[in-house]
């Protein structure tokens, strides 16, 4: 059995999402807000599309750094 090392405190929210990405969703959140209430459908849709993206956006996944020698470790998510 291979042993492992976190590099970050794993979380403990099923979706975690970076730091710097909250402002940018309450932004999205909000506006996406404000257009329902007034009505406009299609910017009310535009903004909720805008809010997931920026959510996919900053994700930031728990990685896992495998300890073994030659182990192979992605910097990337995608």
């Amino acid at each position: 059995m291979s042993k492992f090392f976190w590099a970050d405190r794993p979380s403990n929210t099923a979706y975690p999402i970076a730091r710097a990405g909250f402002p940018f969703m309450f932004t999205a959140a909000f506006a996406t807000a404000v257009f329902a209430l007034l009505g406009w459908a299609y910017l009310a849709v535009f903004g909720l599309i805008s809010f997931l993206f920026i959510g996919f956006f900053f994700r930031d996944p728990d990685r896992v750094i495998p300890l073994e020698r030659g182990g192979i470790v992605s910097p990337a998510d995608g």
